[in-house]
C-alpha cells in the first residue's frame, strides 16, 4: 500500500497529464474553429458590403 500523499501525487500527476491532453486537442479543434468561424464572419461581412454596395 503507497502512503496516502504518494496516491495523491500520482493523481493530481494523471490529472495533470489528461488536463494537457484535452487541452492539447482543444487548442487545435479550438484553431480550426476559430479559423472557420473567421472565415465565415469575412464572408458574411463580404456579401453584406456587396449588398450596400448594390
Amino acid at each position: 500500500m503507497l502512503p496516502s500523499w504518494e496516491i495523491d501525487k500520482q493523481q493530481s500527476a494523471k490529472r495533470v497529464i489528461s488536463t494537457t491532453e484535452s487541452l492539447e486537442v482543444m487548442t487545435s479543434a479550438g484553431f480550426f474553429g476559430r479559423l472557420g468561424s473567421t472565415a465565415c464572419c469575412f464572408l458574411f461581412w463580404k456579401h453584406i458590403e456587396n449588398l450596400k454596395d448594390e
